[in-house]
């Protein structure tokens, strides 16, 4: 679903991983949307995105935003990348 350029929120949703509208702020992320991941990188640049979601509700996100060891990625739950979606919000506004 993140392919075709649905939502996360809305991919979660529809593969049965929310039943009420959880993590709404899901809903203005996509494969395109960048976050800032702190304890990632080395810069404040928005650089890590959502990949896909795998069978369990976890999400793939992979990027590169200055880490000194390079690209990155790690499975994060809806929890994790709502936080990252809403701290990376209030750092670039």
């Amino acid at each position: 679903m993140l392919e075709v350029g649905d939502s996360l929120g809305h991919a979660l949703r529809a593969g049965g991983f929310f039943t009420v509208p959880e993590h709404s702020e899901l809903d203005d992320v996509f494969k395109s949307t960048k976050l800032v991941i702190n304890h990632w990188q080395c810069q404040d640049t928005p650089g890590y995105s959502p990949q896909y979601v795998t069978k369990d509700g976890l999400i793939w996100v992979y990027g590169d935003a200055g880490s000194w060891s390079g690209p990155h990625g790690q499975m994060l739950s809806p929890s994790d990348v709502a936080r990252y979606w809403l701290d990376t919000k209030s750092r670039t506004r």
